[in-house]
């Protein structure tokens, strides 16, 4: 029997144990309608097992700490179980934290706050060549810490020894390329493949919305700020997209691609089609019994936007912000 035959299947199995145990979409409901963080945090205590301990004071910060940890465990039981290409796979997979981390170390020395917990949390149990990140002070600080040439490159080209003028937005968005399209390429099978090319272009769709109603950006520079991957999305319908004079005119583009059922004026109606379609992809393909390495993608992503629900949800009841829009967005 060829090791492949036990391997998927013991691994599948586990995956899904892990899933069985967070939260359902009723206690997801039920969060949302609570009014106050203690009333909230009491759900969290009660309906995940692994959140038991928090304190009934906790913030946000204390929250995401431990919604942290429990990827982070969830990520040591998933290695052992997988051979060396897949692993492979998985390095690049779980470097988006790694990424994050460096993102937050940045945003740690724009705001000169003094500490960051949550890179704390993924650097003592992950990522210990990144320890220190959680303290920075400054972008030399970073530098020295961030000793990966592929990060260091991007990071000394932005921070060019001047701390005040550096651009977070460009820096992120450069980080973020780099790993997705690296993930890309190394898909090695078709139905990962599906999986990130789409999350590739719904990222650059919600891009170029963003960037021409927010930010104003030309259209030379909404090109360098895409991902130049065309998976459903043709180069040809991207670039009616960056054209397009108004939201209205990208409306009736975006309705003659595969994406056509996403179509929307609104871009937070937009976001929460987007996210939606994506998590039912994620589930077709948690469900199913084939590669392992597919299985763990679509388990990491589901728990990031039930992880991402949650989070929206606490600062929702904190800042007493109207949830009539949130649920819209829910995964529920």
């Amino acid at each position: 029997m060829p090791i492949s035959a036990i391997k998927y299947p013991s691994i599948n199995a586990k995956l899904k144990g892990m899933y069985a145990k967070r939260l359902k979409s009723d206690d997801i409901l039920d969060l949302c309608k609570q009014n106050n963080l203690k009333s909230a945090v009491a759900i969290l205590k009660n309906k995940n097992n692994n959140l038991k301990a928090i304190d009934e004071n906790a913030d946000r910060e204390q929250i995401e700490k431990l919604l942290n940890l429990e990827i982070i465990y969830d990520i040591e039981k998933i290695v052992k179980y997988l051979d060396k290409n897949d692993k492979r796979i998985f390095d690049i997979l779980i470097s988006k934290y790694e990424i994050k981390c460096i993102k937050n170390s940045i945003k740690l020395v724009y705001s000169q706050n003094d500490f960051d917990e949550n890179i704390k949390v993924w650097t003592e149990n992950i990522f210990d060549n990144l320890k220190g990140l959680e303290s920075v002070k400054n972008t030399d600080e970073i530098l020295k810490i961030v000793d990966k040439v592929k990060y260091k490159k991007i990071l000394k080209k932005y921070f060019n020894n001047n701390e005040e003028n550096f651009n977070i937005f460009d820096i992120e968005n450069e980080l973020d390329r780099l790993y997705l399209k690296k993930l890309y390429n190394l898909a090695g099978n078709k139905k990962l493949e599906k999986m990130i090319g789409t999350k590739i272009d719904f990222i650059n769709i919600l891009w170029i919305y963003r960037m021409k109603q927010y930010y104003k950006f030309p259209e030379k520079k909404i090109k360098e700020s895409i991902i130049d991957i065309n998976y459903f999305l043709k180069k040809s319908e991207i670039t009616s997209l960056i054209k397009a004079p108004n939201l209205d005119e990208m409306n009736e583009v975006l309705k003659n691609t595969e994406y056509s059922k996403l179509a929307s004026d609104d871009i937070y109606d937009l976001e929460c089609k987007t996210k939606k379609y994506l998590q039912k992809l994620y589930i077709k393909n948690f469900k199913s019994n084939l590669l392992s390495i597919n299985c763990v993608y679509a388990y990491l992503n589901l728990v990031e936007l039930e992880n991402n629900d949650i989070i929206s949800i606490i600062e929702a009841v904190r800042y007493g912000i109207d949830k009539s829009r949130l649920l819209k967005k829910l995964l529920v």
